[in-house]
């Protein structure tokens, strides 16, 4: 079945119960469940028909969790929907209907979103992510708590293996 009047969408995210679609002139448009702000329209209803993200413009990259989603626009991140576990990047737990720029993040180059988690590829590629971080997924070594900061994620060093195969006979 066709979503009625979205015929100019560069790119789609889903999430539990919601999809948004980033339109063509940089601006972005949500619909399915909307009880925890995730339409980003700012009424906090769900819609079955697509409804315009309030104050978006010039939006390059989405990204969605399960409750949430984050929009890139120039180097900042914007994000909206369900904020039970910081994945907004506030705390206090309460979601928001309308977009939210993450104050403190700039740089940022990339953006991904799954669960309860949001993370950031940011100019010097390091990687941040903060929310949800029951199975471990803010990669602080633990699985508690929850952080609606962002936090670093180290990697672990490369390691290099060196061989000396000696000649090698092909015949």
């Amino acid at each position: 079945r066709k979503v009625t009047d979205l015929v100019d969408a560069q790119a789609l995210v889903a999430g539990a119960a919601h999809t948004c679609a980033l339109r063509a002139e940089g601006k972005v448009s949500c619909w399915g469940a909307g009880d925890k702000g995730q339409l980003g329209d700012g009424g906090g209803k769900s819609s079955n028909i697509p409804v315009e993200v309030t104050g978006l413009q010039g939006v390059s990259a989405l990204a969605a969790g399960s409750e949430h989603t984050c929009a890139l626009v120039d180097d900042a991140l914007h994000c909206w929907g369900a904020n039970d576990s910081g994945q907004l990047g506030s705390s206090g737990g309460s979601g928001s209907a309308k977009p939210v720029a993450l104050e403190g993040l700039s740089g940022v180059k990339g953006v991904a979103a799954g669960g309860g988690t949001t993370c950031a590829q940011v100019a010097d590629d390091k990687v941040l992510c903060w929310g949800d971080n029951g199975a471990g997924q803010l990669g602080t070594g633990t699985d508690k708590p929850s952080s609606p900061d962002p936090v670093a994620i180290v990697f672990p060093e490369p390691v290099v293996v060196q061989a000396d195969a000696g000649p090698v006979d092909a015949g």
